[in-house]
């Protein structure tokens, strides 16, 4: 049995698709069994290119082309030219939505000024804004990035993305704010230009060493101003990555004390605990944040009060304290230098954007609104003492089998020393839960 006769029989059996062009498909593929075998390569990576866009084949066997099937070429002219007047419609009303032209720099000096898109956009986020736009049939949600951006290159090159920073003074901003595509403002903005740069040796001796302030269009009256301080703490679960990053403006801070660390701490707790009976938490060796006598307080707290079965506390080895936190805050450091920061509001939209998945939460204080600061110290150093020796141990076990007790290790797996933290008995200790309360910084108290 022929390749011919083995087509008529298999669609005689039956595919199942009540496909009637039984005949031509018989031809078309003893046709292709016909071809030799660079030949039939050429044919498929011909198919293959016309479904991503355009992309040019690597393979040392397709370098010498021969024959290209002509069915297959006129499918990819179709997609190609389809696919160049969507990205272009697409780009030019992104422009003209986002955009911001230039004042001065164009690529075609009398008809066509450049377009910058803000900075904090990228050509993979345009790329995502392109796709969320199809409907959800389109051939185009197939179209790759790699296509896409060398559409955009070479159909629309005047459309580019604003680089991370630009100390633009009052008139430059105002020009480029103003201009809007005329090119009569040109001449304008060159002699401005000119008068900036011979008074930018005069001023640079009086402003070196200043704090510039967070803009990417900084105007010039503000530009040399001192940054404001914002803190960021993360604290992440890391079965499944999240976050929760807390904005804290420098009026809010409580200070850099085990107060304010373990109020964040606890806050984030309830925030992302599901009904988990044990916690693992690993944190650096600060000792004013993290390694002291009140964090052990807390941890023991909360074993004793029911709110896990076992906690494991873990100090990191000096000298390695990099961690999953710090991979998260990588994504906000990029996105933050390229956005314009006007206000503490803006860096918590910045953390919130910074992950696609959403996986980097941003929380605020909003005077008592959004999370509480505790009196720990006060609270709990009245049932609980020091352990001696703190800073040799780097592993601690807490359980509420055993209230008030602590395991520490000072390496890993090495032999657990136990330590009895509660200044009560064991007896007393259902009593001692009861009335344990944590007081808020505000002086008024909460039972938690």
């Amino acid at each position: 049995m022929n390749e011919y006769e083995k087509a008529l029989h298999f669609l005689e059996v039956g595919c199942g698709c009540g496909c009637s062009a039984k005949e031509e498909f018989a031809v078309l593929r003893e046709d292709f069994q016909a071809l030799t075998k660079p030949e039939q390569d050429t044919f498929l990576m011909a198919q293959l290119r016309s479904m991503d866009g355009g992309a040019n084949s690597t393979s040392r066997r397709l370098k010498n082309k021969t024959r290209v099937n002509k069915r297959t070429k006129s499918l990819a002219q179709e997609w190609t030219s389809t696919t160049a007047t969507a990205v272009k419609n697409f780009l030019l009303n992104y422009a003209e939505v986002h955009g911001l032209p230039s004042p001065v720099r164009n690529v075609n000096r009398v008809t066509q000024s450049i377009v910058f898109l803000p900075a904090e956009m990228s050509y993979r986020s345009v790329h995502r804004d392109f796709l969320a736009g199809l409907e959800e049939e389109s051939k185009l949600r197939a179209f790759k990035y790699d296509a896409f951006r060398k559409l955009w290159h070479q159909l629309t090159p005047y459309i580019q993305i604003m680089s991370s920073r630009t100390d633009l003074c009052d008139t430059c901003q105002q020009l480029r704010n103003d201009l809007q595509f005329k090119a009569r403002k040109e001449e304008e903005a060159q002699e401005h230009l000119v008068k900036a740069k011979k008074l930018v040796d005069q001023d640079y001796s009086i402003l070196k060493g200043k704090t510039p302030y967070r803009s990417i269009n900084a105007i010039g009256k503000v530009y040399y101003l001192s940054a404001r301080k914002v803190h960021l703490f993360g604290i992440q679960d890391e079965a499944v990555r999240e976050q929760i990053n807390y904005v804290i403006d420098e009026n809010e801070l409580l200070g850099k004390g085990p107060n304010g660390t373990l109020s964040l701490v606890f806050d984030g707790i309830k925030q992302l605990n599901k009904g988990e009976k044990h916690l693992k938490i690993t944190c650096d060796n600060a000792g004013g944040q993290n390694k002291n006598n009140t964090t052990l307080w807390f941890y023991l707290y909360l074993a004793i009060v029911g709110y896990y079965e076992s906690i494991e506390l873990n100090f990191m080895v000096p000298g390695h304290t990099k961690f999953k936190c710090d991979g998260s805050f990588g994504p906000i450091k990029r996105l933050y230098r390229k956005t314009t920061v006007d206000c503490v509001d803006h860096i918590a939209d910045v953390v919130k954007r910074s992950s696609i998945a959403g996986l980097n939460k941003a929380r605020r204080y909003n005077g008592d609104e959004g999370f509480q600061y505790y009196d720990i110290i006060s609270g709990l150093e009245t049932y609980f003492k020091k352990l001696p020796g703190l800073q040799r141990f780097q592993h601690f076990l807490f359980t509420c089998a055993n209230p008030g007790i602590v395991k520490a290790q000072e390496v890993a797996n090495g032999p657990f020393q136990e330590f009895k933290l509660l200044k009560i008995s064991k007896s007393e200790a259902s009593r001692v839960i009861e009335g344990l309360v944590i007081s808020s910084a505000s002086a008024s108290s909460y039972e938690v």
